[in-house]
Formats: structure tokens, C-alpha cells, sequence
């Protein structure tokens, strides 16, 4: 695999050694440790790679939603075309009919990840924003990245979607009732009752991000 994307000329890799890293809601995500045949290799010393989540309940979540298809065909298919900083993919590769996917990184390693419970400084909320705009720069009304079928959303994920958001909000309601603002929990009751708002069809206009906030975001790389 590293051959294929250009990352290893001649030697081998010996050894190979993991550890988990990140904290992933629907997929897990390790670093692996390499050793090669000849000591001065020019492959990487660590690659990060995603695969889908060892919980059921996440991967079920993930495969409803068709999340592992859509990762998996953005690294391959439009990352290169887009301005947004990613991790270099040496590997994106999917098993429709399972779900059973891999994605193998550079490793961007020791960057400082996000963190959304701290907040952060004006200068990295103007990178985070430089790189939203990079998403949707180059996306903007261009069909040949919004018409691509994988993007779209599927109408039984998305029924069931609508069906699920209701009970979704009252687990919110009961879990976080003594720690929300009245009035911010009133706007998520007034959303979940939206039926309007969950049956939109908005135009597609560009790519969007869909999770993006700090605890997603790498800096200092």
C-alpha cells in the first residue's frame, strides 16, 4: 500500500506495532509504529489510520447514515481537488456490501488537537474558519463534486432520521435538564417538534463539513 501511494521505494516493513489514539464516536482510530529492513528507510516511522468502530451501536449508526462511504470517497475522490487541509491518504478503501472500511494517514502527529470544552483564541478560529472556506471555495455550485451519488442523502436514512429525532430530544431533555439554560433547551424542543424543518430540501450549494468543530480541528501541524 505505501508502495502504491509513493511513501516506500525499495525496503520492507518488518515490524509492525499499534496504540489507539483519538476519541471517535463512530469509528476507531490507531497509530501505527513501523520498522523496515534497511535502517535508513524513507518510508514514515508512524502512520494513522480509521476503521469502523468496534461498538455495534456506533457502526450501526455510521452505516445508516452511510458515514464510512462518504469518508472514504471524499479522501479519494475530492480531497485532492479541494484547498481544506488533510492528512496526506495513502490508503481509502471500502467494502460497500460490509461497511468494513480502512483509511491510512500520514500521521500529523504531535499537532494539538482541539478542544471544545476550552474554547479557543482568535487566531485559531480564524484558521478553523480559512479552512471551511477552503471546503466550500472550490465546491461552490460546481457539479462535478455536489452531483456525485455517494453525496447525497439516502431517503430511508433520512426518514428514519426524522422518526428518531423526537426520542432523541427527550433522552437530550432528561440527561440534561439541570445543566441547560431554559431557554436553550426550549430551542431544541421547538427544533424536535419542526417537522417542517427536518423534511427540507434545501439547494446544494457546496460541500460542508457536517462535524465541524474543535474537538475535529489539528493545529500547530
Amino acid at each position: 500500500m505505501l508502495r502504491e501511494s509513493g511513501a516506500l521505494q525499495t525496503c520492507e516493513v518488518t515490524v509492525v506495532s499499534w496504540e489507539p489514539i483519538g476519541t471517535g464516536q463512530v469509528g476507531d482510530s490507531v497509530r501505527f509504529h513501523l520498522v523496515y529492513s534497511a535502517t535508513a528507510a524513507e518510508g514514515p516511522a508512524t502512520l494513522a489510520a480509521k476503521f469502523p468502530a468496534a461498538d455495534e451501536t456506533s457502526r450501526a449508526t455510521a452505516a445508516m447514515l452511510g458515514l464510512y462511504g462518504k469518508e472514504v470517497h471524499f479522501y479519494s475522490e475530492l480531497a485532492p481537488q479541494l484547498g481544506v487541509r488533510t492528512p496526506r491518504c495513502h490508503v481509502a478503501d471500502i467494502d460497500e456490501q460490509t461497511g468494513e472500511f480502512v483509511l491510512l494517514f500520514e500521521d500529523l502527529g504531535p499537532a494539538r488537537g482541539g478542544n471544545q470544552l476550552e474554547g479557543c483564541g482568535i487566531e485559531e478560529a480564524r484558521l478553523g474558519i480559512m479552512q471551511a472556506v477552503a471546503l466550500h471555495a472550490p465546491s461552490w455550485r460546481n457539479e462535478d463534486i455536489l452531483g456525485r451519488d455517494w453525496l447525497h442523502a439516502n431517503a430511508d436514512a433520512a426518514e428514519k432520521v426524522r422518526a428518531m429525532y423526537p426520542h432523541a430530544q427527550s433522552v437530550f431533555r432528561e440527561r440534561y435538564a439541570e445543566l441547560l439554560e431554559p431557554e436553550f433547551m426550549q430551542v431544541c424542543e421547538d427544533l424536535a417538534a419542526c417537522i417542517p424543518w427536518l423534511e427540507r430540501d434545501h439547494p446544494k450549494l457546496s460541500l460542508v463539513h457536517g462535524d465541524f468543530r474543535l474537538d475535529n480541528m489539528l493545529f500547530d501541524i
